[in-house]
Parts: C-alpha cells; sequence; structure tokens
C-alpha cells in the first residue's frame, strides 16, 4: 500500500497491518523519508470516518506536545496525516512504539502471566518483593511524565486513560496509544461571570470506560454531553486507578458493599459511583475487601495520602500527573541509593564472605584423605547406591511430568544465565524534592504477599484456594480477578459463540468453562455458553463451585507432585553432603 504526506513525500506501508481494530489498522512502513522510517500508520476504515477525524489530526499534527518522544516514554501522536495519491484523507503516521512493548495490562493482576518472558519476571514479580516493588515505582513514574507533558499544554486530557492503552517493556519503557480519541480544547480560556474559567471545546474526546471514569460522572453528569469539557481531574483519577493497580494487583473499587444496588448487580462503576474506595471516606459502607488491599496499609502515609485524595469526590483537590511523578522519583532514588550503600557495604566487607558462599566440593577435603579404612569405601559404596536409587526415581518422576504435555515450563524458574541487570531499567528524569522518609516505609511495602503462600494454586496469574470455598469466598474472587477474566476470554475464546450477555456478567464463569478439563470438547462447553440464559442463580452458583474446586484441586495434585520432586532432591543432596 502506497500513501503521501501532505508534503507528498512516499510512503510503502506492509500488505497486512499488524494491528487492527474498531476504526482503523495500523501498518508497518516498509520505506519512507529518513525522518519517518521509525513510525507505523493508522488507516481509517470507513469514508465517514475519515471525514469525522480528518479536522482533528491535523490540528494535532500542527499543534504537539513539548516532547512526543523521550529515552523511556513515547506519545503515539500523530506527526503527519497520510492521504491517498488524489489527496483524499486516510490517516496518520505515529511512532512506533519501543521493541518488546506488552500492554500494560499483564502487571495489572495480582500475578504475572506464564506467557511472560523471564526478564519481566525478574523484575516485576511481586514475589521479589523490595525489588519488585521498586521497578513498579519507576514504571509509575514514567507513566506520569507523558501525562503531565499533554496536561502542561492546557490544550489535551486523555478522557480514555486505561492499561490497554498503555504499551510498556519489560525495562520500563512507556508508549501510549489510542491519542485520536482524546479531547482538545483551545487554550485561550475566557472567565464566566463568576469568576471560573470557560474552556472552549473543540473536539470532543470519543472514548472512555466505565471502570476508569470518576465518580462526578456518576454523580454529577460531569462528560455526559457531547459539548461537555472535561478537566485534567478527569485523568487524575484514572492514573491513580492504573497505578493502585499496579501496585497491588486489583481495582482499587473491587469490594463488596454492605447493600447491593437496586439492580442486584456489583458492578466496579457503581462501587466508583457509591465512592466505596476500601480506605476513603465510605470505608465503613464496605462489607468485604479481598485480601490483596491488605498491602496498602503497608505504603508510607504520603503515598497512601495520594491515593485517598484521587480517590475522593473532591475533583479540585486530585493529585496531578506532576505531583505523583516528583512523589514517586523521590521514593525510588532515596530507595536505591540505600541499596547501592548496602551493595558497596558488602563489597567492602572483603572475599571472606563471598568465598564462604561458593558450594562444598564433591572430592574428599585434605583432612579425610588420610581415611583409607574399609569402613570408608563402604560408606562411599552405598552412597553410590543410594544416590543411583533416588537418580532411578527422579526420572520416573520425569517420565511421568513429560506425559502431562499440555503442562508449560514453570515461569519462577530461576536460569542465572537469563538475569536482567535491574540497573539498566530507564531511570526517571530529575524532579524537585519531595519532603519524605521513604527507606523503611518502602521496605514495610515490599514485603512479599504471604496470604497466597500457603493453600492456594495459580492458573493464568489467577489465584485459587485448594482448600473448600465458600460461597463468600468464590464472591470475592469473582470480584478480584473480574477484568483480568475479561481480557482473558478474547484469548481463551476464539472459535466459540459466547453471548456478549454473559461475558459482562460473568466473565470469571466464562473463563472457567473455557479452562475446564473436565469439559473436555469444544462441543460440550459451547452447550453450557449456550445454557447460560435459561439457568437461574442457583445453578449458576453450582457451576461456579465445581469449576472453581476442578482447577483447585488438579492445582493442588500438581503442586504435591512438585514438592516431591523437592523433596527426593533435597534428600539427594543431603547424602550427596553426608558421603562426600
Amino acid at each position: 500500500m502506497i500513501v503521501y504526506t501532505s508534503k507528498k513525500e512516499k510512503i510503502e506501508l506492509s500488505e497486512q497491518p499488524f494491528a487492527s481494530g474498531g476504526e482503523g489498522a495500523v501498518y508497518k512502513v516498509i520505506s519512507a523519508p529518513t525522518h519517518l522510517q521509525d513510525s507505523c500508520v493508522k488507516i481509517y476504515h470507513s469514508q465517514t470516518l475519515r471525514e469525522q477525524r480528518a479536522a482533528r489530526i491535523k490540528f494535532m499534527v500542527k499543534n504537539p506536545p513539548e516532547a512526543i518522544r523521550g529515552e523511556g516514554f513515547m506519545l503515539g501522536w500523530p506527526e503527519e496525516y497520510v492521504c491517498d495519491e488524489s489527496g483524499n484523507f486516510l490517516g496518520f503516521v505515529m511512532p512506533m512504539g519501543f521493541p518488546g512493548s506488552k500492554e500494560l495490562v499483564v502487571l495489572t493482576s495480582t500475578n504475572l502471566s506464564k506467557k511472560l518472558d523471564q526478564k519481566w519476571y525478574d523484575r516485576y514479580d511481586r514475589t521479589l518483593g523490595k525489588k519488585a516493588l521498586l521497578n513498579r515505582l519507576k514504571l509509575i513514574c514514567n507513566i506520569a511524565i507523558p501525562v503531565h507533558i499533554l496536561h502542561s499544554t492546557g490544550r489535551y486530557v486523555l478522557k480514555d486513560f486505561k492499561p490497554q492503552n498503555v504499551l510498556a517493556t519489560a525495562d520500563g519503557r512507556i508508549t501510549m496509544v489510542d491519542m485520536d480519541s482524546i479531547q482538545i480544547v483551545d487554550d485561550d480560556v475566557a472567565l464566566n461571570s463568576d469568576g471560573s474559567a470557560h474552556f472552549h471545546l473543540l473536539y470532543e474526546g470519543t472514548a472512555a470506560t466505565p471502570d476508569y471514569m470518576p465518580p462526578e460522572y456518576f454523580t454529577k453528569n460531569v462528560g455526559r454531553k457531547h459539548d461537555d469539557v472535561i478537566r485534567p481531574s478527569w485523568d487524575s483519577f484514572a492514573i491513580g486507578v492504573v497505578f493502585y493497580q499496579l501496585l497491588f494487583g486489583i481495582h482499587p473499587y473491587v469490594v463488596t458493599p454492605k447493600r447491593d444496588s437496586e439492580t442486584g448487580s456489583n458492578e466496579i462503576s457503581q462501587n466508583i459511583a457509591a465512592s466505596l474506595f476500601p480506605f476513603g471516606d465510605n470505608g465503613d459502607m464496605v462489607k468485604i475487601r479481598p485480601k490483596p488491599h491488605n498491602k496498602f496499609m503497608r505504603l508510607p502515609e504520603p503515598l497512601q495520602a495520594l491515593f485517598t485524595r484521587t480517590f475522593c469526590d473532591d475533583a479540585d483537590n486530585r493529585p496531578s500527573a506532576e505531583e505523583w511523578g516528583k512523589y514517586i522519583h523521590d521514593v525510588v532514588v532515596d530507595a536505591s541509593e540505600e541499596e547501592k550503600a548496602v551493595e558497596e557495604g558488602k563489597t567492602k566487607e572483603g572475599k571472606v564472605s563471598v568465598e564462604a558462599e561458593k558450594p562444598l566440593p564433591l572430592i574428599v577435603d585434605a583432612e579425610k584423605k588420610g581415611d583409607t579404612s574399609s569402613k570408608k569405601k563402604k560408606g562411599t559404596n552405598k552412597a553410590w547406591w543410594v544416590l543411583l536409587t533416588l537418580t532411578v526415581i527422579a526420572l520416573i518422576g520425569l517420565a511421568i511430568n513429560s506425559i502431562n504435555t499440555h503442562k508449560e515450563e514453570d515461569p519462577y524458574f530461576f536460569n542465572p544465565d537469563t538475569m536482567v541487570n535491574v540497573d539498566t531499567a530507564y531511570a526517571p528524569p530529575e524532579a524537585a524534592p519531595c519532603d519524605i522518609n521513604s527507606s523503611d516505609q518502602v521496605d514495610q511495602a515490599a514485603q512479599p504477599a504471604d496470604e497466597y503462600d500457603d493453600g492456594t494454586i495459580t492458573e493464568d496469574g489467577i489465584v485459587f484456594k485448594t482448600t473448600t470455598p465458600t460461597k463468600e469466598d468464590i464472591d470475592e474472587w469473582k470480584q478480584q480477578y473480574a477484568i483480568d477474566c475479561t481480557r482473558m476470554i478474547e484469548e481463551y475464546g476464539a472459535g466459540f459463540d459466547i453471548p456478549t450477555s454473559f461475558k459482562e456478567k460473568d466473565p470469571c464463569l466464562v473463563w472457567l468453562i473455557l479452562k475446564s478439563k473436565s469439559l473436555n470438547s469444544d462441543k460440550e462447553k459451547q452447550n453450557w455458553f449456550d445454557l447460560y440464559s435459561l439457568m437461574n442463580d442457583e445453578q449458576i452458583d453450582k457451576l461456579y463451585d465445581i469449576l472453581y474446586r476442578e482447577i483447585g484441586k488438579l492445582g493442588k495434585i500438581e503442586k504435591d507432585y512438585q514438592n516431591k520432586q523437592k523433596e527426593i532432591e533435597r534428600k539427594r543432596e543431603e547424602i550427596l553432603e553426608k558421603y562426600n
């Protein structure tokens, strides 16, 4: 495909798009002028949409923010608009995201997906404690930077900020996408009769997602009309939600209220409307608070305050992206300097401690070489027989394991050869200092989660109890993982005809059906999707219970088997150490 810029520069695009959505498709640039070679091109699908977006895109090309590209961030901003040979508007050129980028949603769950490379685990696995926390804080700072750059223009509000519209690399670099849907206002601000600012809307924001919309939308109808001008505080709410998800793996409004809504449902958007942040002013109206929320109380008090201000009804009091960036930057710098000082202290201790960590040699040491008794030889022979026996047992175990071809490689396996140097992660730019006491507090906040250490298994980053769950357990689980299950339905549900109402109301049940081993054919699974509309609440609860227990029990069997393998290996090492 050949397109042309406004300056009649020729761009050759790939025949097939590498990404496609409801509005358009994105193509790789095959050949183009030098300044556009690291770019891609979005082409709108319909002529109607092209006519609607042409003026907006041309305005954005002429009025870019101060920076589109940085060392650690990139905006998918229109740099040029493109036309066909006759000059008809088609779409626009924008920067290509950083290589290896993935949707930020991969880091907003409680656990990382097994499909991520080891380098993601080496940085962001929550079981790493402080190390993972610091890298997640760096990521938050790098997200705050481009949001602040946009807001500082006085023209732009994202309106649809969410994890799906942010791409991240394992080393923390950020690309913001879907920029052509943002709200644009004239930077020439007038005053109303009451002295308040009046902004002239040029182009409305064309998209928004209920789970990331502030309470004033639901309670005061802010942003409901096409000509409503929304302020940066709208984005401030959304980035706070995403930052909370990055730190704790759960949406801040995933709770069970003491009183159900009039509709009987318990959607996140309804909890936002009721201001049911569990640590906010209406926290006493929360009946059930899923366990991941508990780690909020380990945060430094200034960081807690940023979140509570974000999730309050006073939009003007919400912290800006700039305030978030400056505070998080200083926390990261202080903690990194402390960590560096500790490492330097270890080095100064000399080689003694380093040598002590080396494994013991397998040969007999100098003091034992003189012992040539038959007892020693007998013991050595015995050790070899025991070692041989244990090796055979281990091989049998490996053979059994190889039969289960559906099992994936354990992502938590640590391979020193794949160790990533965390210091190579992009460091935030200099920022104004804040008066905080972060070192000890970061340590407290960084403790690995202990609520999943016993009696649980993990499937696709979703945690299950291996003990018999109560209905309350399953209800809490459904709330905690609704967003994750919704995302994975797209991955596992291809080829199935799943009613939209089913996916929206019970995404976790859809995911359980798709993952079930007992429903071993696609036809059986499709039958349950077809039957859903005929089932009553009691039948649905029963199906939840059966499928939840299935994954928990199968996971426990596999976990016990892995523990047995580890026990065999431990005993083998003990015998080797004893007889050598």
